[in-house]
């Protein structure tokens, strides 16, 4: 029988803050019948994470996915992500690895035709103010592609509402730097991300100090609560602001790795852009509502 010889260095670049350390890692093990190794993903996340790995000082390997390095998808949990082996059988082989990884899905692409509620109160009325990029107003980095993000006026600790079902991904503190008229100040405001099925991500900003009623893995329908508006002191009054986005690998000389919808609302009549500084009534449809649901859901939400 043959040996073979195989040393692993491994190499861990991760673009990371210190709070998101170690959300998602690389592990490894070694299957002497088949004399592979095979590489598993662990993602600890409530979001659905793009993982790049790199090979570094490869050595007569083979890998499924590329001898060079690849892209994947890793959902939460732990999954096998590739298996390398020797090219030349009998020959010796070793391989070091990087990887990092971002919040998103490459396998899924968003729908930007999807008709989303205005997360306040049916019956409400609304206007709603865009916002300019404030790391292009104020710094130098490239506006994002498609860039859209909207303050969506209320009244102090008015209920805000899911736009759409999806996952609670990510609950915090978001250091923010504009009181929405280009003004620079200093202060916290709390938020929270959900991811959608699409794999797009919806930002809720802006709810009043512990006011917000769910926590990361929270699975929520369109039109349940989430949590309560904030904002008072900000010139726009109390509001929420909230934007769509989705991973988009960089490109060039790309500063971000998200791309922005425009998202279509659900108005009286019928869904649509929403036009900045224009009265509209907050619509909630059944069809609309229903429209992500299973069977179990939505026979229990026509019972209600």
């Amino acid at each position: 029988m043959k040996l073979y010889t195989m040393t692993l260095f491994v190499l861990l670049a991760l673009q990371l803050s210190s709070a998101q350390a170690n959300l998602v890692s690389v592990e490894r093990e070694y299957d002497k019948a088949k004399q592979e190794y095979i590489l598993y993903s662990f993602n600890r996340s409530h979001s659905t994470q793009v993982l790049t790995l790199t090979f570094t000082d490869a050595n007569n390997i083979s890998c499924r996915d590329g001898y060079r390095g690849f892209s994947k998808t890793v959902a939460r949990g732990r999954q096998i992500l590739t298996k390398v082996k020797a090219r030349d059988p009998g020959q010796s082989f070793s391989f070091g690895y990087r990887y990092t990884y971002i919040p998103g899905n490459i396998m899924r692409s968003p729908q930007k035709d999807f008709p989303y509620i205005i997360p306040l109160k049916h019956g409400k009325t609304t206007v709603i103010k865009e916002m300019t990029y404030l790391n292009h107003e104020y710094g130098d980095e490239d506006i994002p592609k498609g860039w859209y993000a909207i303050m969506i006026r209320a009244n102090e600790a008015d209920t805000i509402f899911a736009a759409r079902r999806g996952t609670v991904t990510k609950v915090d503190l978001i250091s923010d730097t504009s009181n929405g008229n280009g003004l620079l100040f200093d202060r916290n405001s709390d938020g929270l991300t959900i991811e959608h099925r699409d794999g797009s991500f919806a930002d809720y900003k802006i709810f009043a100090e512990d006011g917000i009623f769910v926590k990361p893995g929270d699975e929520v329908l369109a039109g349940e609560p989430i949590g309560l508006v904030g904002g008072s002191n900000f010139s726009f009054g109390a509001h929420l602001r909230f934007n769509i986005r989705y991973y988009k690998k960089k490109q060039g000389d790309q500063e971000s790795n998200y791309a922005y919808i425009q998202p279509y609302f659900l108005t009286q009549k019928g869904a649509a852009f929403l036009m900045p500084m224009k009265d509209y009534e907050v619509i909630w449809t059944d069809q609309v509502i229903m429209m992500e649901m299973n069977r179990r859901e939505k026979k229990k939400y026509k019972q209600k």
